[in-house]
């Protein structure tokens, strides 16, 4: 009768207090677990109560079961909300203190719920969810979400709007931030409906130091103090995320929008180091470091060469493009570029 009261009561307080069975220690155990503590110092001396005994005990003891967590007060209203409690799961928390100040959220099984006097009540669960906890949750730039998930401006897209920004998701591109001067830019131009499409990196460093960018479906927006946010679209942005760290630091930030080019049906965007050109008859193609230098001081897409058809690539002892006119290579050993014109 003993021990099985013992079992009971063992099973009522991990029950109640959530106690798991690696906290249930014996007196001849306690001394050794990291919980033990007296005020004045005192040893336990007890011997009965070992690690064998304590080990049988919870063996006999079974699992734990404990008390669901209650979801009550300031998150009660929106959790009863249709599709927001299946959504989330149960709760896995009790209500907790925010990280923001007079902020407070509660954990579930698919996500976490927060709250302020300022934002209201707001969901963030799903892929969404594991975007903004990895970057820092609501002590990141994004701040507290001011909605909960719903349906993007594409088919099959959702976001939450917070603070600072936006987190927005689809099945093709995953989940990625926009905020800041950046996220500004983005707005301006119709957000994901607009000529960039859904955002597919969140705010990463750009090419060169201070700068940074987001990169998008159809093309990247820039940031430096110096130059604000720009953006580029279109064929010439989607070439630019394809292009190799190593040469994006080469090209460094675009000097301006994508304009006019001196050939005919031409477009161009120009870099510090380089410039990307498309046209219907040639595609898109970027041009940079010594082999854009030598084709610029020569007249550039105005001069015999034309247009670049492809992008550098690599050739024994260096580098070439190749250009409606002719080839353009670089020595690695000399530095020489020359040009061989298409005969």
């Amino acid at each position: 009768a003993q021990i099985n009261a013992g079992f009971e009561l063992v099973r009522w307080l991990q029950y109640d207090h959530r106690i798991p069975s690696a906290n249930v220690v014996g007196h001849g155990t306690a001394n050794g677990h990291p919980f033990f503590y007296d005020r004045l110092g005192y040893r336990n001396d007890h011997s009965d109560w070992n690690a064998w005994e304590v080990g049988m005990f919870k063996y006999w003891l079974g699992p734990p079961t404990f008390r669901p967590y209650d979801v009550t007060g300031i998150f009660a209203p929106r959790y009863g909300q249709p599709g927001v409690s299946a959504a989330l799961g149960e709760a896995t928390s009790d209500p907790l203190a925010g990280v923001r100040p007079g902020s407070a959220m509660q954990r579930f099984e698919r996500g976490v719920m927060y709250a302020s006097s300022q934002t209201g009540v707001w969901e963030v669960y799903g892929g969404i969810a594991g975007r903004y906890h990895a970057i820092g949750g609501a002590a990141s730039a994004l701040g507290l979400p001011t909605s909960g998930e719903r349906d993007g401006g594409l088919p099959g897209s959702r976001m939450n709007t917070f603070q600072g920004g936006v987190v927005l998701w689809s099945p093709g591109t995953g989940a990625h931030e926009v905020y800041g001067a950046i996220g500004a830019r983005y707005r301006s131009l119709g957000s994901e409906t607009g000529v960039l499409g859904l955002p597919t990196s969140g705010e990463i460093a750009g090419p060169t130091p201070g700068s940074r960018l987001n990169t998008f479906a159809n093309g990247v927006i820039f940031w430096s103090p110096a130059t604000g946010a720009r953006a580029i679209s279109g064929d010439i942005g989607r070439a630019y995320r394809s292009l190799p760290a190593d040469t994006r630091r080469v090209l460094g930030l675009p000097q301006g929008l994508e304009e006019v080019a001196a050939a005919p049906d031409a477009r161009k965007v120009r870099y510090a180091g380089g410039a990307t050109y498309t046209s219907p008859q040639t595609g898109t193609a970027t041009v940079h470091g010594a082999i854009a230098f030598w084709y610029f001081v020569t007249g550039a897409e105005a001069s015999a060469m034309g247009l670049p058809l492809t992008d550098e690539y690599a050739i024994p002892g260096g580098r070439a493009s190749d250009f409606q006119g002719g080839r353009i290579t670089w020595n690695a050993t000399t530095g020489k570029v020359t040009f061989y014109p298409t005969r």
